[in-house]
Parts: structure tokens; C-alpha cells; sequence
């Protein structure tokens, strides 16, 4: 009883402490994987908890027919696509020149989302701000989130390691419906020409390979002067060009479950198992009835005596399957009935 208190005051479980709950649940072992697995296959909603925060770009999800598109050149084996039109609602495109129209019939111009395409019917549209996520955020599973999940499954499981990538990033969605597209910014990147994550590979490699004062002095030059290149040029970007989509979740977020979404799975299960119970047909219920009866009387139980509901009820509890005497009185008020039926 205090564990199930404990477990109402609680907004989340970590998958460990939800593999536990649905192992007394179901009086089955449940493991960890278990509950990855009930993820990845739409059955249980996964969250994530940002324990240092995180960065992302919020978003909306808008009908195809709402969303902003771009048009751009067919892309060939000779020339990257360029942007020929912005801004272009899908439910416009007749209203476009005649030769824009032209171009899209004959496949050498492309209509393209501004957003990610998450359906024939769904676009993800951002703003342009950056902001910092905290707290619990559900994962959708429409990127790289879901090569996590499955990653993580594999290593407890003995599978091999996912070496699959998602380009557009890692998505979690809020409460209230908002998607974030997780960032990183190019500054922790290590690729990135004057990043600090740069820096540090390259103290690094100073260290871990007995460089010379003079080159490790040379390279550490070469490298400040790249930083201020990459500063200056960081001035003049936008917010959002400051940062790209990050390949995975964080990795000191941790991956939890909410307790109200246990409590609707435990309900959906419930509910199924109820729809599949057959009713009991008249003869089944009378004849289940008859052997109570039989089995009171052979117990020298008499049905007709003050209490006898409790003491039946007691009997429940001494075989572990306890049953209140409000329903066992309710059950042998049906009795005389059923005999009555029997006995014709």
C-alpha cells in the first residue's frame, strides 16, 4: 500500500523503477528492455528528462496544405538545387507564373518543405529562436530519438550496435503539443575550424603524442587565429545558423516513463482483457453456483447462517485471493436460484 502512494506522488519513473512496476503489475518479470521495447513498438510513451538542459527549436506540427514551402532547381549530378522561391504555401501553387507552374509539372523545378515532413499530411514548422529545454519531454519517435532507443534495446538485449543515422536530428515533445528539434551549437562541434571543441582535440592530440614545444605552440597559434575568423563570423549569422541538429539525445539526459502514462497502459490492458471475457451464459453461471453450494455443504458450511459471508471471505484471504464479503454475499444470494434451476 505505501509503495502505491509512493508511486501516485511521483510524476515519472526512470525505466528501471517502471520495469519493476509492471513486473508486480503483472506478476511476471518485466525488464528494462521490456519497457524499451514497449516504446519503440507504440504501446508505451517514452520521455526523456533534460537533468542539464538541452537546446531546440520549437515548432508546431501545420496540415501539408498550410505549410510554407520553397521551390528550388531539379538537383543534377552537375549543379546543387537553388532556391528559385520562399515562402509558398502548398494551397497557392496555382495561383503561381506560368512557367514556375511549368517547371514543377515537368519535375525540373522542386517543391520542397521549409519544415521536416513527418507524414503525407504533417509538416514540422519552426521558429527561429533557440530555446532551452528542462524537465520531462515525451519522445515522438520521428527521428533520431528512435535510433537511441532501439540502440540502447540492442546492448541489453546482446543485438548488434545501431549504426544507422537520422539527419534530421532528435525530436521531443512538450506537454502542451510543441515539438523540439534538440540543437547543438557549432562551437562543441569538433570538425568546426575555431570551435573550443577544436581546441580541446587539439590539446589532446599535444598530449597524447609528445608534441614539440615549437608545433604545439604553432598549433595552438594557428587555432586562435581560426577562433577569431569563427567569431567574427558568428556575429553576423542568425541565432539559428549558430547551431545544427544534434545526431542523438544528450547523453546525461535519462530516460523515464511518466506515471500517468503507466496508469492509461495499465487501464488499456485492463480494458482489452474485459472486451475479450466472454459473458457466462445462464447454464455456466448456475452450474458454478451449484458447485460453491456443494462444496459449502460438504465444507459443512451453512449458507443460511449469520456471518457466513465473512467467514467465506476470511477463507479467501488464508489461500491468497482475497474477496470481500460484500461480494461473496452478493455471490450466495444467486445461489438458491441456480439450485432451483437444477432441481427441476
Amino acid at each position: 500500500m505505501i509503495v502505491k502512494k509512493l508511486f501516485n506522488l511521483k510524476k515519472w519513473l526512470t525505466i528501471e523503477e517502471a520495469a519493476k512496476h509492471l513486473s508486480i503489475l503483472f506478476s511476471e518479470d518485466v525488464s528494462e528492455a521490456d519497457v524499451l521495447r514497449l516504446g519503440l513498438d507504440g504501446h508505451l510513451t517514452l520521455s526523456v528528462n533534460f537533468v542539464n538542459h538541452a537546446l531546440g527549436r520549437i515548432g508546431h506540427v501545420v496540415p501539408i496544405k498550410q505549410a510554407k514551402m520553397y521551390i528550388t532547381t531539379s538537383p543534377t549530378n552537375k549543379s546543387l538545387p537553388e532556391i528559385i522561391k520562399k515562402d509558398v504555401l502548398s494551397s497557392d501553387i496555382d495561383d503561381l507564373p506560368d512557367d514556375i507552374r511549368i517547371g514543377l509539372d515537368n519535375k525540373e523545378l522542386v517543391l520542397t518543405s521549409m519544415g521536416n515532413a513527418i507524414s503525407e499530411h504533417e509538416v514540422i514548422e519552426y521558429t527561429d529562436k533557440i530555446a532551452t529545454l528542462t524537465g520531462i519531454w515525451d519522445l515522438p519517435m520521428l527521428g533520431s530519438e528512435i535510433l537511441d532507443i532501439e540502440h540502447t534495446y540492442q546492448q541489453l538485449t546482446g543485438g548488434p550496435a545501431v549504426t544507422l543515422t537520422c539527419l534530421d536530428g532528435a525530436f521531443v515533445k512538450s506537454s502542451d503539443g510543441r515539438i523540439a528539434n534538440i540543437q547543438e551549437t557549432f562551437d562543441d562541434n569538433e570538425f568546426q575550424t575555431g570551435s573550443m571543441a577544436q581546441l580541446e582535440k587539439i590539446k589532446e592530440h599535444i598530449a597524447e603524442n609528445n608534441i614539440t614545444p615549437e608545433k604545439a605552440n604553432s598549433m595552438l597559434e594557428k587555432h586562435k587565429k581560426d577562433r577569431e575568423v569563427y567569431l567574427e563570423k558568428k556575429k553576423a549569422e542568425n541565432q539559428k545558423d549558430q547551431y545544427y541538429p544534434a545526431g542523438k539525445l544528450p547523453d546525461d539526459s535519462i530516460l523515464v516513463v511518466r506515471t500517468r502514462v503507466l496508469r492509461d497502459f495499465e487501464q488499456t490492458l485492463s480494458n482489452n482483457y474485459n472486451s475479450n471475457q466472454k459473458e457466462l451464459k445462464p447454464n455456466e453461471r448456475n452450474s458454478l453456483l451449484t458447485i460453491i453450494a456443494a462444496l459449502c455443504h460438504y465444507s459443512k458450511i451453512d449458507l443460511d447462517t449469520r456471518g457466513v459471508a465473512v467467514r467465506i471471505s476470511k477463507l479467501t484471504d488464508e489461500i491468497g485471493a482475497p474477496v470481500s464479503d460484500d461480494t461473496v454475499r452478493r455471490v450466495l444470494e444467486k445461489i438458491p436460484d441456480a439450485l432451483e434451476t437444477r432441481l427441476k
